[in-house]
């Protein structure tokens, strides 16, 4: 066959399915395509909640600390951290305990840690929290806050 006749059977033969492959594909975005949102708002709550952590070295920068007030800061939150490991190993406790616990922790945990900082210190811990917040209530839609105490 000359090739001329083979590209023209060829080109045919495409044109022919090419409509039917448009047919059935899937008209949406497929499980693994990133998923589109609204300008502002996160995909997933765990997208927020990966930004909610202050970085320790962060903070401390920002509200001046000393290296006693960082070294104070870093003991109590390696003990909540084994603290916390200990709980969530505990087999003889249910969720609803686990989490009561694991809360109560930390709440001790973030008095102990106010109780270091100066009160200037304080009030500016608080405002950096409370845009945080913010933050958060913007991209979640309202459904998130921060622990109180």
């Amino acid at each position: 066959m000359k090739t001329i006749t083979k590209v023209s059977l060829l080109s045919a033969a495409l044109a022919a399915a090419v409509p039917f492959a448009f047919a059935a594909a899937p008209s949406g975005p497929g499980p693994d395509a990133p998923a589109v949102h609204a300008p502002g708002k996160v995909a997933h709550r765990s997208q927020a909640l990966r930004h909610r952590r202050l970085s320790p070295r962060r903070v401390a920068h920002r509200l001046h600390l000393s290296q006693d007030q960082v070294a104070k800061l870093r003991t109590i939150r390696s003990s909540t951290r084994a603290a916390v490991v200990a709980v969530r190993r505990n087999a003889a406790l249910d969720d609803a305990q686990r989490h009561a616990q694991i809360r109560d922790l930390r709440m001790a945990a973030r008095q102990q840690m106010d109780s270091v900082l100066g009160p200037g210190q304080r009030a500016k811990l608080a405002r950096i929290r409370a845009k945080l917040q913010e933050r958060l209530n913007r991209q979640l839609g309202g459904f998130w806050s921060l622990p109180t105490g």
